[in-house]
């Protein structure tokens, strides 16, 4: 892609990027003055004891059963998410484990996980079939070459099939 563009758009496109990094860096530069700034010292501390105090709440209510397997994923979501951002809420046991157990089981019972994963199955099944399509009318050789790109398109389709279903 980069290959087609002109070198003004190439230039204009830098600068684009560079705006947007400098942009960013100056927000997360502002964010941590704000966060640590005296007067919003007490909001601060303020809404991480609300941040607890909901925590908690949600720990005490939100069992870990299959009933409720979906509020207990986010529960665990959102404490892997206050750890990344530096808070510690307290945990009980339970939660705890099961924030430090947390892997990539959480997205692919995700339904947008299996939504893509079905169709990506199905994209590669179409490939892997490939070699059962008729070649489209031209000289022998083209035949032959199309023919050999199909096979070989269907060998990887299949590679990457069995190593969808291993996943599983």
């Amino acid at each position: 892609m980069d290959a087609v563009l002109s070198p003004a758009v190439k230039a204009k496109k830098l600068q684009r990027e560079r705006a947007i990094f400098t942009a960013v860096k100056d927000a997360q530069l502002l964010e941590k003055q704000l966060l640590v700034s005296d007067k919003n010292r007490s909001a601060n501390i303020a809404f991480r004891r609300i941040c607890y105090l909901l925590h908690e709440l949600a720990q005490k209510y939100v069992p870990n059963t299959p009933a409720a397997f979906e509020d207990h994923e986010k529960l665990t979501h959102c404490t892997k998410v206050l750890q990344s951002m530096g808070f510690k809420p307290p945990l009980t046991p339970q939660l705890d484990s099961a924030v430090a157990g947390m892997s990539v089981e959480v997205i692919r019972n995700s339904f947008e996980y299996r939504h893509l994963r079905n169709k990506i199955m199905a994209s590669l099944s179409i490939i892997a079939d490939l070699t059962e399509r008729p070649t489209g009318n031209g000289t022998v050789e083209y035949q032959h070459g199309i023919r050999e790109g199909y096979r070989r398109a269907s060998e990887v389709a299949v590679l990457f099939l069995d190593d969808i279903s291993e996943e599983t």
